[in-house]
């Protein structure tokens, strides 16, 4: 993104002479003394040469908040109290060059004493910018902006590039939203070429163009398309994009893909549909749970640093954020023009549930000796993680503001087995990387590829279902069991759940804590209750579902009835004594816990410890609707 600022030095001289006469916030008294008007300098001076507060979104206790800003025609570019101070100095310092005089210098030299004006107090008190419509995206379109104009995608694709000049005067853009390349397409230059030949115009400026412009411009326009048309189209983003979504056979899932883009496009788009907020979770499909060991490297984090070229972005140690869950500054990187917050290598502890009001509400952010400022729900950057563990969260509250994608172990398993790192399967090219490589053909595809993203997600939407692959929801379960040997605990609960659905008879839980134990070697804090809310987890999974009338709650039922009686005795209990060391069979009106099971399941003996069967038709996935 833009990183060039507004106030360039040619920009602030065009400005001194309009500015010092009328604006002037310094004066010499009787003896001679320089003072500073601290108030003319910041209400009068600084909206002079464009220096503002943007008014933001009320905070949580309905207070007004804003942002200090700089505004150079309808660009926009967010400053703090340092830049406002830096920004001043230049100018009166191009203000003596320009004059040959000294008293700038002067003035700069007070300014180092008086320097609270640029602090927190002193900025609250700049003149409030009213009026200011920023373009942005809405439900039906995103606009991108580039060096050399501004592409509009929708649900139909991409436009054309429009000229700057073709935008409203009273739209503002944020300066560091306009991405410091061109927008060069192959479709683009036949686009430009056109209208050269057609309409005689610069397809940059819009503006008429001379005769020998014009055959100068078509001259080169046509050299340029002769000479694409010589080299094959680079494909390296998209041949990315696939690898990530390969299978286990290692054939490309167009439902993977399919998700990995509309990810992408969920992202890119700056607009919240009401119903539709969410936090991107990027996971591995295979997970070494068996180890307890995190293994990264499948192409995760250079998913989301992709879009960092695309997106403001502001990143946030996925680690630390646990740690500082009481830091109210844990936010503080995030701007008024940020569109992407990413938590890298989020571990399994980390706190979902202090996002929950960042993706359904406006953004308050709280910055360390500076005003805290809320940006409108409307406006509030979207949020990604990646993590190397299938992070704990499976409840109605989590998945309806969760959208997840898996990526395959492709990248890992070419470095493991062949020793070629993702570089040496791209042509010795870093992924969407400035130092990496790329080539104007290979930027040039990277943004036509994020358009499509954008316009599938516009097309499409969001999926209603949340989707996880068998693997990946084995690896997420064996995450939780409290054993050395997980899957085989894992495959047990589903033995047991699957056999009491196919039987439809009443289960002693009892029994089923009897036997679990039995087989297994469990740590002392591992409870009964424990079993039990695991066994639920494990059916809620696979849609078998423990006592779903009763809404997962043990029933207790009287033990002296003959048939159950009896099936009590042929599972051993004979000798049975609770916790508190009472015989069940010595008490008459004696209870026990029961339960049943009732499947739901879509998907035939996925639990079992084969290799799920990945392919294109969709059978990779479960698919649950979240209410």
């Amino acid at each position: 993104m833009s990183k060039l600022p507004l106030w360039s030095d040619e920009y602030l001289l065009s400005l001194v002479n309009s500015v010092v006469d009328e604006n002037c916030f310094w004066y010499w008294t009787d003896k001679g003394i320089l003072c500073i008007d601290k108030h003319r300098l910041v209400r009068k001076f600084c909206p002079s040469i464009g220096i503002y507060n943007l008014p933001m979104d009320a905070d949580e206790k309905g207070r007004p908040t804003f942002t200090p800003v700089f505004i150079r025609g309808n660009r926009i570019q967010e400053v703090d109290g340092s830049t406002i101070q830096t920004i001043v100095e230049r100018f009166l310092e191009l203000w003596d060059e320009d004059t040959g005089g000294e008293v700038g210098d002067q003035v700069v030299a007070k300014l180092g004493f008086s320097n609270d004006v640029f602090e927190k107090k002193g900025i609250a008190t700049l003149p409030k910018k009213k009026g200011v419509e920023i373009l942005k995206d809405d439900a039906k379109r995103a606009y991108v902006f580039f060096r050399n104009g501004c592409v509009e995608v929708t649900a139909d694709g991409t436009s054309p590039l429009k000229p700057y000049d073709q935008i409203a005067a009273n739209k503002y853009i944020w300066e560091n939203r306009i991405i410091p390349n061109d927008w060069v397409t192959r479709t683009s230059v036949i686009q430009s070429l056109d209208l050269v030949v057609k309409e005689g115009k610069d397809p940059t400026t819009g503006e008429y163009l001379s005769k020998q412009e014009r055959i100068d411009l078509q001259k080169k326009l046509s050299k340029q398309l002769e000479e694409e048309e010589k080299t094959p189209a680079t494909t390296h983003f998209l041949d990315f994009l696939h690898n990530l979504a390969r299978d286990e056979d290692g054939e490309v899932c167009e439902r993977n893909l399919d998700r990995i883009k509309l990810a992408i496009g969920y992202l890119s788009h700056r607009y919240h549909f009401a119903d539709m907020r969410q936090w991107v979770m990027v996971v591995d499909r295979h997970i070494d749970q068996q180890n307890e060991q995190a293994n990264g490297g499948n192409g995760k984090s250079i998913l989301i640093k992709s879009l960092f070229n695309f997106l403001n972005h502001t990143e946030i140690d996925g680690r630390e954020f646990r740690k500082s869950s009481r830091d109210r500054f844990a936010f503080s990187g995030v701007s008024a023009s940020t569109d992407l917050v990413y938590f890298d290598d989020a571990d399994p502890n980390f706190d979902l549930k202090r996002l929950y009001s960042k993706v359904t509400g406006s953004f308050e952010v709280a910055v360390k000796y500076k005003n805290t400022f809320t940006i409108p729900d409307e406006d509030a950057p979207k949020v990604a993680i990646t993590s190397n563990y299938a992070i704990a969260g499976d409840d109605p509250s989590t998945q309806r503001r969760n959208f997840q994608i898996e990526v395959s172990d492709h990248y890992k398993t070419q470095l493991e087995e062949y020793g070629l790192r993702p570089a040496d399967l791209h042509g010795g090219k870093l992924i969407a990387r400035k130092e990496g490589g790329w080539n104007q053909d290979d930027w040039g595809h990277y943004y036509s590829v994020i358009c499509d993203c954008i316009a599938l997600y516009l097309k499409k939407g969001l999926p209603t279902q949340s989707e996880e692959s068998i693997t990946f929801k084995r690896n997420r379960l064996c995450a939780e069991m409290p054993v050395d040997n997980k899957e085989e605990l894992l495959d047990f609960f589903l033995d047991y759940l699957t056999k009491g659905a196919e039987s439809g008879e009443e289960i002693f839980a009892e029994v089923f804590y009897k036997q679990t134990r039995a087989k297994f070697d469990f740590p002392e804090e591992v409870s009964n209750r424990v079993l039990w809310e695991l066994l639920k987890k494990v059916g809620k999974a696979f849609r078998l579902i423990p006592n779903n009338a009763q809404k997962g709650r043990l029933q207790q039922q009287r033990l002296m009835v003959p048939d159950r009686m009896k099936r009590w005795c042929d599972a051993g209990m004979v000798d049975y004594v609770d916790d508190n060391g009472n015989d069940p069979l010595a008490d008459k009106d004696s209870k026990v816990y029961v339960f049943t099971v009732s499947s739901f399941q879509t998907i035939q003996d996925a639990f079992k410890g084969q290799k799920p069967n990945f392919n294109k038709s969709g059978d990779e996935v479960t698919a649950v609707t979240v209410v």
